[in-house]
């Protein structure tokens, strides 16, 4: 697993976590490959096979804390190219498997009212310190699974809501720094309803079409201690 992007001096990065938690995948080798081909697909989508030909991705995953996250920081940071296909993941969720258990999900929206117009990294910062506690802030692992299982969407995404996984942040083909969202798409003569998959950098503005995805713990989780990487 490649370390070469640092959002903060104390990330800590995993070979391999052992939790005992049932429904929880072991290996982050396993975890990276799947995320690795989803986000192929995704940027085969966005990009076309021409541009995906002539600039590839170089995929590699980080586990990183949200709280370690300098969001402000990572925005500021220069725009480059050879950063195309790195992504982070929320230590907290990567590992969840959300087959066979449904989580209850609450979208931050009106909660985030007096955000409008400012960036989007400041809702980032807000989310993980007034949510983190009560709430998983999940990442491009449920937007995987919400991909691969249609039927599993909640009505509460089928909505013209930009609705954001802001427990993962992806370097976009030009090097910029996004949040992964999607979009319900309701069906046209060329296409049925479905999610689009998207994304939209940090430095962006918060709009009142934006809103950003939370699952609730339950009781026991969220009195349980944190997982850290070692």
């Amino acid at each position: 697993m490649r370390q070469e992007h640092t959002p903060t001096a104390t990330r800590k990065a995993v070979k391999k976590i052992e939790v005992g938690i049932p429904g929880r995948q072991k290996t982050l080798e396993e975890i990276e490959s799947r995320m690795n081909a989803f986000l192929l697909e995704k940027f085969l989508k966005w990009y076309g096979l021409k541009k995906q030909k002539s600039t590839k991705p170089q995929l590699a995953m980080l586990g990183v804390p949200l709280s370690e996250m300098d969001y402000q920081k990572l925005t500021v940071q220069p725009e480059s190219p050879s950063s195309y296909g790195k992504y982070t993941m929320n230590p907290e969720t990567m590992q969840m498997v959300y087959e066979g258990k449904e989580y209850k999900i609450k979208i931050l929206k009106g909660e985030l009212r007096a955000y409008r117009g400012r960036p989007r990294y400041e809702v980032a910062s807000h989310v993980v310190k007034a949510y983190g506690q009560e709430y998983y802030i999940p990442g491009l692992e449920y937007e995987k699974y919400l991909v691969d299982n249609p039927d599993k969407i909640p009505e509460e995404l089928r909505s013209d809501n930009f609705n954001y996984f802001m427990g993962s942040t992806l370097y976009d083909q030009r090097g910029s720094l996004n949040f992964p969202c999607v979009q319900w798409k309701k069906s046209g003569s060329r296409h049925p309803s479905q999610l689009y998959q998207g994304a939209r950098w940090l430095s962006g503005t918060w709009d009142e079409d934006d809103s950003v995805i939370l699952l609730e713990k339950e009781s026991e989780e969220k009195s349980m201690p944190k997982i850290e990487a070692k």
